[in-house]
């Protein structure tokens, strides 16, 4: 009886030690606002944005050939202008980010020249596609990035909101839509650290239930209430979008962001750690 005692005890202990699995990675300054995270991509190191609006990971035509992919086939996704982007893949890749690791059936391929100023060195982009089904947890204003498998209690006592996972691209992007209250029911605003914008961008289609001209170019005042009740104040621009709305940096720099990817849970912080009761939604 003593030795399946202290047998049970042993895998009780392995299971608390396994559920409070947490990495933190530390995130360097990339351009203007953004964010950039040093990764090993088939035993390869480099320098990669870090973007949770990017949807599917990717690296640039010449990562590829260090990392001996041969490019093939095709990925077509959307920018959020409703712009298309088809970009080739690498099949069967491993990343690992600091002691973080992930493997992933499919990479993109983009010739990130297109889209930077001259000059600038980085040989991709990751986003959050790489932590499918676990609990992601985003700090603009600290650089951080823990990624575990279980919620934090700390973060747990805190208000939470559903989220909407958006899988584009054949199911192989994955990203965050946070919901927003709005005089005609929950638009879907997505979180998006790559866009650097100083603004929140609304789609004109939604403009009028949240307050904003929809024919204006210009800048405007906002005010919206985040379903968990949370009011978010900024300015706001109004474009012709292919979804309801993008927070990017503008949000993202005084909240923090823990994501349950599997549960489909989000904890919109802010940086006085002020909780608000829980929410029963």
């Amino acid at each position: 009886m003593k030795i399946f005692s202290t047998a049970a005890l042993l895998v009780a202990l392995l299971t608390t030690l396994s559920n409070s699995y947490a990495q933190k990675v530390e995130l360097t300054s990339f351009m203007k606002n953004g964010l950039a995270v040093h990764a090993v991509i088939n035993g390869k190191a480099g320098n990669f944005m870090f973007d949770t609006g990017g949807g599917i990971s990717f690296i640039t035509p010449e990562f590829a050939d260090r990392i001996g992919c041969h490019p093939w086939g095709q990925i077509t996704g959307y920018r959020m202008t409703g712009e298309r982007l088809d970009m080739q893949r690498c099949d069967k890749i491993s990343v690992q980010v600091d002691q973080i690791q992930a493997n992933v059936d499919t990479i993109g391929i983009i010739d990130l020249k297109k889209f930077m100023p001259p000059g600038t060195d980085i040989d991709g982009s990751l986003a959050l596609d790489l932590f499918d089904d676990k609990v992601v947890s985003f700090s603009q204003s600290q650089r951080t990035l823990t990624v575990s498998n279980t919620v934090p209690n700390s973060i747990k006592q805190c208000d939470s909101v559903p989220v909407h996972l958006v899988r584009a691209a054949e199911g192989l992007s994955l990203t965050v839509d946070l919901p927003v209250r709005t005089n005609a029911g929950l638009a879907w605003f997505e979180m998006d650290s790559g866009n650097l914008s100083p603004n929140t961008l609304v789609n004109k289609t939604i403009a009028g239930a949240l307050g904003l001209q929809l024919d204006s170019e210009e800048q405007q005042n906002l005010g919206m209430t985040l379903a968990d009740g949370k009011i978010i104040t900024s300015k706001a621009t109004v474009l012709d979008l292919i979804l309801d709305g993008n927070l990017g940096t503008s949000f993202l720099s005084k909240y923090d962001v823990t994501v349950d990817l599997h549960n489909k849970r989000a904890w919109i912080i802010p940086l006085s750690h002020a909780c608000g009761v829980k929410s029963t939604q």
